[in-house]
C-alpha cells in the first residue's frame, strides 16, 4: 500500500496543499474542485512526447509533464501512458523514454474544459525483472499541491484546462555499491551485508521544519537503499540514523558518500540542507560469529536434554531414537532448537537402561564442531552421540556446538 506524504516545496510556497485522505487505493493526485477560469490554454504540440526543460517542481495548465529525477542511477527508463475520458484534440504519448535530468510532456489538452471535465492520465514506469534499480518514490507537483508517494511505480492524475501536473519519478539502485550521489538535502540509507539479511533503521532529526519529509523506522534487505529524510530548507538539520541489525548479523562499519565514518552505538550522524549536497549512508553488516551458550537446565533422573550452542539467530534440527522404548517413556523427535536454548528429547519411565542416540542436522552454512555430554567433550561421528537413560540414575544434557562455515 502506498504511503502518501504531504510536502510544501519552497519553490511554490503559495500553492495550496490538499489532504490526500480522499484518495483511492491506487496513487492519484489530491481531489479538489475547479475554480476560476483557465489560466493557460496549451497550443498543439508538434510531437508527443515533447521534450521540455528539466524542472520537476513546475507545471502548466492543460499538460502532464513527466520527469526522471536527476539523482537516479545513470541509464534510460521506459514509461507507459494511458488515459480515459479524453476529448477530441487531446494529445497523448503512449510511451516515453527518459534519462536522469530529463522531462517530457506526455499529455496535452488543446481545448477548454468545463469544471470537473478531467482526462484521467496514468503513467507507469516499466521496471524489468532483475533490474539493478527500483522506483523509490514519485514526486507530484500541481496547482492542487505537492505530494510524495512511495512503494509504487504507477500514478494517475487529472488534467484539464484548470489543472496541469508534473510527475517526477525517483529511482535508486538495488545494489548500494552502485548508488550515485544524493540530491541536495536528501539522506539515503543503504544496507550492505550477507544475502538474505536485513536491518531496521530509525532516523531522528533535530529542528525538523514544515515541508521536511521523514520516513522512520524502515526495514531494508541487504543490497537495497531508501530515502529516509529530505530537507526542504536552506538551514542545517542534524540527522541521526541508527541501525538495529537483523538476526545473525552485526554492524561492522559505515560510510557516508563512500568515505568511512565513525559509528557510535550503531548510529551515524550527518547534516542535511536543501542548499547542500545530500548524504548516502551505507551500513555494512557481517555475520555475527559470537557463539551463544545455552543455560543448562535442571535434569531429573532418566531425562535427556539437547542444547544448542552457536551463532546468534542460528538453529539446528535434532532426531532422537531410543533402544528398548517402553510404555510411559516420552520421545520428542525431531525437534528444532535455537542457539542458546535447550529441549527435552527423551524421558525414561523405567529402571531399565535405554540407549538414546541423538543426531543433529545442522542448518545450511553451519558445521558441528563439538559435542559435550554433561560438560565433558566426547568423540563423535556422523553428527551424533549416545547416552544411557534410566529412571533410577541421573539424566544427561548434551550440548551441540556449531560455527558458521566449515570447521577450522
Amino acid at each position: 500500500m502506498f504511503n502518501p506524504r504531504v510536502v510544501l516545496h519552497s519553490a511554490i510556497a503559495s500553492a495550496v496543499v490538499f489532504s490526500v485522505a480522499a484518495c483511492d487505493k491506487s496513487p492519484t493526485d489530491p481531489v479538489a474542485g475547479d475554480v476560476g477560469s483557465p489560466v493557460f490554454q496549451a497550443a498543439p504540440l508538434q510531437t508527443i512526447p515533447s521534450p521540455t526543460s528539466y524542472s520537476p517542481l513546475t507545471y502548466s495548465g492543460d499538460q502532464l509533464k513527466l520527469c526522471k529525477d536527476a539523482s537516479s542511477p545513470a541509464g534510460t527508463y521506459s514509461f507507459n501512458i494511458s488515459a480515459f475520458n479524453t476529448k477530441p484534440g487531446d494529445q497523448m504519448a503512449s510511451n516515453a523514454t527518459l534519462s536522469p535530468g530529463q522531462c517530457v510532456i506526455v499529455f496535452n489538452r488543446t481545448g477548454t474544459s468545463q469544471a470537473g471535465d478531467y482526462a484521467y492520465v496514468t503513467v507507469t514506469e516499466h521496471v524489468p525483472q532483475g533490474a539493478s534499480y527500483y522506483v523509490d518514490h514519485i514526486e507530484y507537483a500541481s496547482n492542487k499541491g505537492n505530494n510524495t508517494y512511495e512503494n509504487t511505480n504507477t500514478f494517475q492524475t487529472e488534467i484539464n484546462s484548470f489543472h496541469g501536473a508534473t510527475l517526477n519519478f525517483v529511482n535508486r539502485p538495488t545494489n548500494p555499491l552502485e548508488h550515485g550521489p544524493a540530491a541536495n538535502g536528501e539522506v539515503i540509507v543503504c544496507k550492505e551485508g550477507p544475502a538474505g539479511t536485513s536491518g531496521t533503521f530509525t532516523t531522528s532529526v533535530q529542528t525538523m521544519l514544515t515541508g521536511d519529509v521523514l520516513d522512520s523506522p524502515i526495514t531494508l534487505a541487504a543490497g537495497s537503499c531508501h530515502t529516509v529524510y529530505t530537507r526542504a530548507h536552506g538551514v542545517d538539520a542534524t540527522v541521526r540514523v541508527t541501525e538495529t541489525p537483523g538476526p545473525g548479523t552485526v554492524l561492522e562499519g559505515a560510510t557516508v558518500n563512500g568515505v568511512q565514518v565513525g559509528v557510535t552505538n550503531n548510529t551515524v550522524q550527518v547534516i542535511a540542507n536543501r542548499l547542500k549536497p545530500g548524504s548516502v549512508i551505507a551500513f555494512h553488516n557481517i555475520a555475527d560469529t559470537t557463539i551463544v551458550q545455552p543455560q543448562i537446565p535442571q535434569v531429573a533422573n532418566g531425562q535427556v536434554y539437547v542444547c544448542k550452542a552457536g551463532p546468534v539467530g542460528s538453529s539446528a534440527t535434532f532426531t532422537t531414537s531410543a533402544q528398548t522404548f517402553f510404555a510411559g517413556d516420552v520421545l520428542n523427535s525431531p525437534v528444532t532448537v535455537n542457539a542458546g536454548s535447550c529441549a527435552l528429547v527423551y524421558s525414561r519411565a523405567h529402571g531399565v537402561n535405554a540407549t538414546v542416540t541423538v543426531t543433529e542436522t545442522p542448518a545450511q552454512g553451519m558445521t558441528l564442531t563439538q559435542i559435550r555430554v554433561d560438560g565433558t567433550p566426547t568423540i563423535f561421528s556422523n553428527n551424533q552421540t549416545s547416552v544411557t537413560a534410566n529412571f533410577l540414575t541421573a539424566g544427561h544434557v548434551i550440548v551441540f556446538t556449531n560455527v558458521q562455515g566449515p570447521a577450522a
